[in-house]
């Protein structure tokens, strides 16, 4: 083997080892990377669910409060909806609730408000033997159901007198109060958690899983079927950072190892083209 193609043979050698420690290098990265991010959504996750659920909790205290009244059986057994107007109506606000309804056992509806003044929202898209099924034998319910005018997140009760907070007496009629799942309660969800909150079409989700940034949360109707779902999509600062002082780093290090290469090719050219004194 000639001077020549050993140094040619030698550079090659050096340019093929380069390019797979860069390879490795940014593989290890890419795994490093990846499991930052998941540690990141699931931290997000956690902390969107509890949120999620101090939301609830506000619902859950009024219909649950409200609902073991004298004051409401009377409503209920004479149509009060003057009562209804002044004490229901100051209840949603109190509780930032968006809407309540009162039905009676035969589910008549004896009064309903939501702050939208939506006709929309007048009535539960709901019949007799569907709130029957819903209850059972419990006294509170939670679930969600979709109306014309969006997804509505719904706790109910049974209603029974004061007396009763266990709910052992037979009921008396129904409560319930809803948050509506609209542009302005996701907003307010992204602002609470720093994560941008979107809803979609069970049927979707596909396209959203494999994303790397994101993470879902199933939203069930009554029956337990796939009603909705919550897609979350994080901008962590921590990888944002990572990133950018990787692709700092990437970059000065192949223009330092381009320049060795280059003085080294220079050196190799220089030593075996020069002269050779033969004694």
């Amino acid at each position: 083997m000639t001077a020549i193609r050993k140094m040619w043979f030698f550079f090659v050698l050096l340019c093929f080892l380069f390019f797979a420690g860069l390879f490795l290098y940014l593989r290890m990265e890419h795994k490093h990377l990846l499991k930052m991010q998941q540690i990141a959504i699931q931290e997000k996750k956690i902390s969107f669910e509890k949120v999620l659920k101090l939301n609830q909790r506000a619902i859950f205290v009024l219909a649950n409060d409200y609902s073991y009244w004298d004051e409401l059986v009377t409503a209920i057994k004479n149509e009060d909806v003057q009562w209804a107007w002044i004490n229901i109506d100051s209840g949603i606000k109190t509780y930032q609730a968006d809407a309540a309804w009162i039905y009676n056992m035969d589910f008549k509806r004896i009064y309903s408000v939501n702050k939208y003044a939506d006709d929309r929202l007048k009535e539960l898209p709901l019949d007799k033997s569907q709130i029957e099924q819903i209850f059972g034998a419990q006294a509170l319910v939670h679930f969600y159901v979709q109306t014309p005018a969006g997804y509505l997140e719904i706790q109910g009760a049974t209603v029974h007198s004061s007396d009763d907070s266990e709910r052992k007496t037979p009921s008396q009629g129904y409560f319930f109060v809803a948050k509506l799942w609209d542009k302005e309660y996701l907003k307010t969800l992204s602002q609470l958690t720093d994560i941008e909150v979107s809803v979609i079409a069970p049927k979707d989700v596909a396209a959203v899983s494999s994303r790397a940034d994101a993470f879902t949360v199933s939203v069930y109707d009554w029956r337990k079927a796939p009603l909705f779902t919550i897609v979350g999509v994080i901008k962590s600062d921590g990888i944002d950072h990572f990133q950018t002082h990787s692709r700092i780093f990437l970059k000065m290090f192949l223009v330092y190892t381009v320049m060795q290469m280059l003085f080294m090719l220079y050196f190799l050219r220089r030593l075996f083209r020069t002269p050779r004194n033969i004694s």
